[in-house]
């Protein structure tokens, strides 16, 4: 049974969600994936005490899913760091072409709470609203949730660990929790409010300057003009959804370009695409890729699944090194990314995350999360 506290909040934007369904920005949605489990899972719902937020937690197969009860989708699955116990093998780079990172991307489930708690709020009936929230606790030396699985399994060898480590059950089934979760985050969403957005965190592990915004568009197309650009994130992008309802080719670039991009409205940081950085070419950071030109960290297998098709777009946000040394690095760029995603919301998808009017005070804290995880 749905849980009717969210409805006071949602019913105040029923006109401009109508009117949204009834526009060229909503496709009709399709059925996610899903992929079975091994085994049968005992889910445990956690809630804080009396006197705390009350927060929907389920939690299963080293994963957690923090029912939300907004528009928003956020995903952190490099950042865990469950070690005692595991018996897993770590993965190897096998039949898999790419390279094979092992190394946690720091402070990205700090960073996924803490946008959360920024984001969250009461309003006037007193009911606390906040974002899905996805989180893996197993390392990324054990399992890669940001690739695909079903892939390896199909056609690389079976000594291949390319995803999961040892291709042990116990990673295998939190790659399916993980992204079965996202499955019904989005659903939820779409059941709620039509579409939504995904904010997939990560981390830039290296002496990178910027932080890479992927929207799974090919870097080649930044600087192939704008019928090029557009078509790019027309037909391929995680953002495909919300392009297909704007009236022109240069509304369509400016979901990445424009000054009303995530990029753009991101302050005090470098963001790359932005408006003021326009083609990751041009970014601070000077490191070339293997395939020749700049890397630019476009988003992998979540957006690739989760997004545009549904209903859903999405973001992977690479974050540079200087947003997450420390806890109040990364309390300072939530800050901006949350007040960004604001903005964000109400330049693109035709009704606020939040009005003032309706906040009648602030949400949760990232002590509050950490309660009932």
């Amino acid at each position: 049974m749905k849980d009717m506290s969210r409805r006071p909040f949602a019913l105040r934007f029923a006109a401009a969600i109508t009117a949204a369904e009834s526009s060229p920005l909503i496709a009709d949605p399709s059925t996610p994936n899903t992929y079975p489990l091994q085994t049968k899972s005992k889910k445990r719902a956690k809630t804080t005490p009396k006197e705390s937020p009350s927060i929907q937690v389920e939690s299963e197969y080293d994963v957690d899913y923090i029912v939300g009860t907004m528009p928003v989708i956020i995903s952190a699955g490099h950042g865990g760091d469950k070690t005692n116990g595991l018996e897993i093998r770590d993965r190897e780079k096998g039949d898999s072409p790419f390279r094979t990172t092992l190394i946690n991307d720091g402070r990205t489930r700090l960073l996924a709470k803490q946008l959360a708690a920024d984001l969250s709020f009461r309003d006037l009936d007193g009911n606390l609203h906040y974002p899905h929230v996805v989180l893996l606790n197993l390392p990324r030396s054990k399992v890669d949730v940001n690739r695909d699985w079903e892939t390896c399994r199909r056609t690389h060898s079976s000594s291949c660990t390319c995803v999961c480590g040892g291709r042990s059950d116990r990673a295998v089934q939190a790659w399916h929790q993980f992204h079965q979760s996202l499955d019904r985050a989005a659903e939820q969403v779409q059941a709620d409010w039509a579409t939504g957005h995904l904010f997939d965190i990560h981390g830039i592990n290296k002496t990178w300057l910027a932080t890479h915004l992927g929207y799974l568009v090919p870097t080649q197309t930044f600087g192939c003009g704008c019928d090029g650009f557009s078509s790019a994130i027309v037909d391929q992008s995680s953002v495909s959804s919300l392009a297909r309802g704007k009236k022109s080719k240069q509304e369509v670039v400016d979901i990445l370009t424009g000054p009303n991009s995530l990029g753009g409205l991101i302050r005090d940081y470098v963001c790359v695409p932005s408006s003021r950085i326009k083609d990751p070419h041009d970014g601070p950071d000077n490191q070339p890729s293997r395939a020749g030109g700049q890397i630019y960290w476009r988003g992998a297998y979540t957006l690739t699944r989760h997004t545009s098709d549904n209903n859903i777009n999405g973001v992977q946000i690479e974050a540079a090194p200087q947003t997450r040394t420390n806890a109040q690095a990364v309390k300072l760029f939530s800050s901006s990314v949350s007040k960004a995603i604001k903005k964000y919301f109400a330049a693109h998808y035709r009704y606020p995350l939040q009005d003032q009017w309706e906040r009648e005070g602030p949400g949760l804290t990232v002590s509050d999360f950490n309660a009932v995880l």
